[in-house]
């Protein structure tokens, strides 16, 4: 195994220099752990969207590296050889991050029984949902939802805590992975450059 040795100023202009997903490939380490060494050795990252406006000639804010840091100076990486994995055996990309996610210790993945300290946006979801009677649209007449600039959230009146629990876990997830989650006329979650619309919808159970 090759180990890399890179000082704190080099691993900056890394990051400054490719994206991220694109520099895990060249070490033994994912994405999210180059993330959280950064924020360890206290070395700002390009904002969302910062390879996008590159890639269209648009003007990108590039964050100056801070002179204060009294943790560690240098990081050691190993190289990654051709068809190196994180174990044994070929692996998919989504193989591999799966895994990732699955093994990181900084994550909650079971949707709790009860909704405690809730993201802000899950907070405003609830608060929207508890004013709202029953939508009058014209597909969805027995199905509560929220309004715009909210959480995309469309359920029976029943099934309100079971999607708020659900959403406020993945949302948490998202963010203690890097991403972020925004909200207007639909909901994005923000993976790197990319933005992923998604939404919490259940119909109503017939009752017999």
């Amino acid at each position: 195994m090759v180990i890399v040795v890179l000082t704190r100023a080099a691993l900056y202009d890394l990051d400054w220099s490719v994206p991220m997903v694109t520099l895990s490939k060249t070490y033994e380490i994912s994405d999210t752990g180059l993330r959280k060494i950064c924020k360890r050795m206290n070395i700002p990252l390009p904002k969302t969207g910062h390879w996008q406006k590159l890639q269209y000639g648009k003007r990108v804010i590039k964050f100056p590296l801070p002179q204060k840091n009294l943790g560690e100076q240098e990081v050691e990486l190993p190289l990654r050889w051709d068809g190196s994995d994180y174990s044994a055996g070929p692996q998919s990309p989504v193989t591999r991050l799966r895994k990732d996610i699955e093994q990181d210790p900084t994550l909650s993945l079971i949707v709790s029984a009860r909704l405690s300290s809730p993201d802000k946006l899950v907070h405003d979801a609830k608060e929207a949902l508890a004013n709202r009677k029953d939508s009058e649209h014209y597909r969805f007449p027995d199905l509560l939802n929220c309004s715009n600039g909210n959480l995309e959230i469309r359920v029976s009146a029943q099934d309100i805590g079971r999607a708020l629990r659900f959403m406020d876990t993945l949302i948490k997830a998202l963010r203690a992975r890097g991403h972020d989650v925004q909200v207007g006329n639909r909901t994005y979650a923000v993976v790197f450059e990319e933005r992923l619309e998604f939404s919490g919808r259940k119909r109503k159970r017939s009752l017999k």
